[in-house]
């Protein structure tokens, strides 16, 4: 039970750009909960000790602790029930009440003697995800948590001055710091999560990519203009472009990833708002995701790939086995063999579904006539056509598209 909720929490909160970390003995993740951001503002006193200590000893079960730090950011910690003998706890965060103005974040890089701060925290809290009003924040906790924790549930608001009353600003701080150390880990984290996103695609884990995707909005990727929406689709356009680097390390010849790629560009400037690029994301991961499915010839050797390829781009000409043996300079017999033992189907029959596949798609997509799908795919006899077609389908080219038409 509490696990579900727990999945649920987390599904929730990525779905709002906030990071959530489960936090275990020996707690050798727990700089993640604010990005590494006191590790580089007290280079020399551990700060994390203090945290430790605070949740070992005062995050109680089922309470929840929402506490906001000096620096305005904000993290929430519920202790989770204890299973064989391990205490966990779920960080959430961080994130901000109200993003912090030029003349406050210049008043907290006041404090260290380092030139480069200023620019540093404005970069950290451009990254932080911006979420709704306190009273409303207790609320949604409230009814997220309360049918799982019960009536015993309390909210607990602390500053982590209290926890972290031991930390004062280095003297030596200017000679530990430098301009990108702030900001390092967050790129860092970046990049990992866009790996982790481009892995998935190339695996076609849809779901995982999504959520990979929404974890990949608690970044800023550069907000240049003043116009939100603008900034979306910038980021859109850097995500359709992470997508285009998966395919083509998956060997999906370019011809596809062109034409995609292209269209989804088209798409993402014709969206007026980020609820259409939202849904566009999600349409992108799909289709790339298929597209991988359907276009990959990684795992083939290099004659395999480009025969694949060459009957892909070319199956309504005249393909047989001695012309893809010529093309390739290869023995006919040994192709057939090759073709059979990597593909496990014969040319014939991989160029018979592949000229299917396309004349599925046209039939979905088109308003042309059966003899012209014909053509278009490579059947000069459209008999012909229709009696393959209900061999690998069961019901010939017109049954098909009355019954998507009837869908």
């Amino acid at each position: 039970m509490y696990d579900h909720y727990i999945d649920l929490a987390r599904n929730i909160f990525d779905s709002q750009n906030i990071q959530t970390i489960l936090l275990t003995s020996p707690f050798d993740n727990i700089s993640q909960i604010d990005y590494s951001l006191r590790a580089q503002l007290y280079p020399q006193q551990n700060p994390y000790e203090d945290i430790k200590d605070w949740l070992i000893q005062e995050c109680l079960f089922p309470n929840i602790y929402v506490i906001e730090s000096s620096y305005h950011m904000c993290n929430v910690y519920l202790k989770l029930p204890v299973i064989d003998d391990t205490n966990s706890y779920l960080s959430i965060g961080p994130f901000l009440f109200n993003r912090p103005a030029d003349p406050e974040i210049r008043q907290i890089a006041g404090i260290y003697p380092s030139p480069h701060m200023e620019q540093e925290l404005i970069f950290f809290y451009n990254n932080l995800p911006l979420t709704i009003s306190r009273e409303k924040f207790q609320a949604f906790i409230i009814a997220l948590f309360s049918p799982v924790l019960g009536s015993e549930m309390r909210i607990i608001y602390e500053s982590d001055s209290d926890i972290l009353d031991n930390l004062i600003p280095t003297n030596d701080f200017e000679h530990s710091f430098s301009e990108g150390d702030l900001s390092l880990n967050l790129v860092e984290q970046r990049y990992q999560v866009e790996q982790q996103m481009i892995a998935a695609v190339k695996q076609q884990n849809i779901k995982e990519s999504i959520r990979l995707h929404k974890k990949m909005l608690q970044f800023n990727y550069g907000q240049r203009t003043s116009n939100q929406l603008r900034n979306s689709k910038n980021f859109m356009i850097v995500f359709n472009t992470l997508l285009r680097t998966a395919a083509r390390e998956c060997e999906v010849h370019p011809f596809y990833i062109d034409k995609i790629s292209h269209q989804f560009a088209i798409e993402i400037e014709q969206c007026t708002n980020d609820l259409q690029l939202t849904r566009l994301s999600t349409d992108m991961i799909r289709k790339y995701s298929l597209l991988i499915h359907n276009h990959s010839v990684k795992k083939y050797s290099d004659n395999i790939q480009d025969c694949v390829t060459y009957i892909d781009l070319h199956y309504n000409e005249n393909l047989t086995l001695k012309k893809m043996a010529e093309y390739l300079s290869l023995n006919s017999s040994y192709l057939s063999t090759l073709f059979k033992k990597e593909i496990g189907k014969t040319v014939t029959e991989y160029v018979t579904q592949t000229r299917i596949k396309q004349a599925l798609l046209l039939l979905n997509s088109t308003k042309q006539s059966i003899r012209d799908v014909a053509n278009q795919c490579g059947f000069d006899d459209i008999n012909y056509f229709s009696r393959i077609f209900k061999k690998y389908q069961g019901m010939s080219p017109s049954s098909y598209r009355k019954m998507i038409q009837d869908i």
